[in-house]
């Protein structure tokens, strides 16, 4: 079984606020955290996923996290 993630949009329309890129300044580090671990090979990182039960939470996601908040 392939491991399915949990789909997430950084531009997702929410109610507050409209859209999380448009609380985040253009000039903000977290911008270029987000470019560099969307540009991350992770594919060794994912077969390490058995999959089945319930959707996780990409990789990515939670690098992005840890790194955005160092």
């Amino acid at each position: 079984m392939r491991p399915v993630f949990k789909d997430y949009s950084q531009g997702q329309i929410t109610l507050f606020p409209a859209s999380l890129n448009d609380r985040i300044p253009q000039d903000s580090p977290v911008r270029l955290v987000n470019e560099i671990v969307d540009k991350l090979d992770i594919s060794n990182i994912i077969k390490t996923y058995k999959g089945g039960g319930a959707s996780s939470y990409s990789p990515c996601l939670r690098d992005e996290n840890s790194l955005g908040n160092e």
